[in-house]
Formats: structure tokens, sequence, C-alpha cells
């Protein structure tokens, strides 16, 4: 299979596209594509600190090394935040060889952890919340808790924009699962930067918003990068994973079903009239940004009862 650009040995084939990428033009598309949301924050000479949160996975470490390339050409001032979340046998294996890759970038990592801050690991709140009737599933407990710290650590740092490693195919899965929940507000919201706007809140910015899973994955094996294949122990209750798997089937049978998820996402935001149902606001006992008078960090550590050590 040849290049359809240059004829060229390909690296990928793009289904929909009937189009066949090289290792260049492939690496030059998904510049492309981050190029068009970086122009979205309008740099204009000056320089932007932009915190990029990493796990050690594909997704962030090709996004934290996308941003790297730009730096230059955009004027960025790049740092990274890593969340040690205390899963034993997983993470850290990751955090092993993001710091060399951090390093050999010559980016700061910064590393904050569940344990030091919340006073217990991601392991430990799990046996917690078992013993009290497993009300919190494990990804819920994470996910929550990981959002809290990134954006307080990140904000603590000084960035102007939080950047996470979401690529198109995280996107179609949250906007699927978003109308399947009935929730029109989170798919109006969904975009390569968040419009939520409070002075504790830093926005939110999707480099590889553009970019297909697919995409990103042949990136990081043509750049040879060494990340670890090692899955969350907790993967089983993640219920994205089935969505996900139906998707790529779906995806399979009618190639460009996700980019026709985006186009629905972006027609729904552009006809929706509707005002956001939850205002931004402080939560009262730890006072970082809620949609709730008391946050969803603070409602999980009160039902483990744990006391916020960080806070």
């Amino acid at each position: 299979m040849n290049c359809t650009l240059c004829g060229d040995r390909a690296v990928i084939l793009i289904r929909e596209e009937q189009l066949s990428l090289c290792k260049q033009h492939l690496i030059q598309r998904i510049l492309d594509y981050s190029r068009t949301v970086l122009e979205m924050i309008k740099p204009g000479g000056t320089s932007i600190r932009i915190a990029v949160a990493t796990s050690g996975g594909k997704d962030s470490t090709v996004c934290l090394h996308i941003l790297h390339s730009l730096l230059e050409e955009y004027t960025l001032d790049i740092i990274a935040i890593a969340v040690d979340e205390g899963i034993e046998g997983f993470r850290n294996i990751k955090l092993h060889r993001l710091k060399k890759f951090a390093q050999n970038l010559g980016v700061d990592l910064n590393v904050v952890s569940f344990k030091e801050f919340f006073g217990a690991s991601l392991d430990e709140m799990v046996k917690l919340s078992l013993g009290k009737g497993f009300m919190y599933k494990p990804c819920t407990i994470c996910g929550v808790l990981r959002r809290y710290l990134l954006n307080k650590t990140a904000r603590e740092l000084g960035v102007e924009y939080l950047a996470t490693g979401h690529n198109m195919d995280d996107e179609a899965q949250s906007i699927l699962m978003n109308i399947l929940k009935n929730n029109i507000d989170k798919i109006a919201r969904s975009a390569p930067i968040t419009a939520i706007k409070h002075k504790k809140f830093i926005p939110r910015l999707k480099p590889l918003y553009y970019c297909t899973e697919k995409e990103v994955m042949t990136y990081a094996l043509i750049q040879h990068f060494e990340i670890p294949v090692v899955d969350c122990p907790y993967l089983f209750f993640n219920e994205r994973r089935i969505l996900r798997r139906w998707l790529n089937k779906v995806e399979y049978l009618r190639p460009g079903t996700k980019k026709r998820l985006i186009s629905l996402k972006n027609r729904i935001s552009l006809n929706s009239q509707r005002e956001p149902t939850k205002r931004v606001k402080l939560c009262t006992k730890c006072g970082e940004p809620s949609s709730e008078d008391i946050c969803k960090t603070c409602q999980i550590l009160e039902y483990l009862e744990i006391n916020m050590d960080g806070g």
C-alpha cells in the first residue's frame, strides 16, 4: 500500500476518506489538526502557558509530544501534570516510563497523588467503597478525583490551559453516551476548547480533537514511543468500554460514523437555544468549582469517610 499523496510506503489507511498516508504525511496531518485547535486560542506572539494532563498512555503521550513539536511555532510554555491514583501494578509502571519521556523532551513533570492529597490511594478507596455497599465504582471515584486534582494543580501552577489527550473517538463516545442519557447540555458543551468560564476553572484544550484513535496510535508507533502495555485492573467497571467496542464495530461497517457524530454535535450546539441548567459555583466545603453546592469529590470523600489531607 502506497501513500495517496506521494507514492511512498503507507503506514495507515483512512477508510472513510479512501486515503493512504506515509509516515511524513500522517505526521503532517496530525500537526495540522493540532494547529487548527491552537489557532482558536489566538496566541498572537504572546507566550501561552499550557499544562498537559499526562498518564503515560498513548493519547496523552502523543498530545505532549505534538505540543512540544509546536512549542516554538506557537510560543508555548509547556509543563506536564500526572496524577498518581495509587493503582498497584499499573500507575507505577506508567509513571516510570512517563518520567523518562518528559525528561527526554526537557518538560517539567509535576506528579500529584491521591494518597498525599486525599489521604488514601484509589486501591484503598475501592476497598472502603466495597465495604459500604459499592455505591461509587472505581472509575467514578478515579475520574472525579483526577479531574479535581488536575484542575487545582494546573491553577496553582499558573497555566492558562489544561491540555488533554482526548481524540475524536473519545468525543464520539461521549456524545453517544450523553445522547443515551438525554444530556443535551453536555453534548452542546463538547468542543476542542471548553466554554466553561470561572476564575478557578482552567479551560480544557484538546489538540487531538480532530484526530482518530487509529491515527494517534499509528503516530505513537512510528515515533517509537515506549508505551507500557498494561491495563488498569478496574477496567471491567468502565461502562464506556462496551460503548467503545460497539461504536468501533459500527465504524468498521459504516466508515465515517464517528465523524458524523461530531457533525451531529456541531448541529446541536448551533441550534440549541437552551441555557445551561447548571451554573458553575464554588463548593461550600472545599471552595473548588462545582455545579452543585457540594462538589462530587467532597460527596465521594464523605461517603468513604475520608478527611481530605491536602485541602
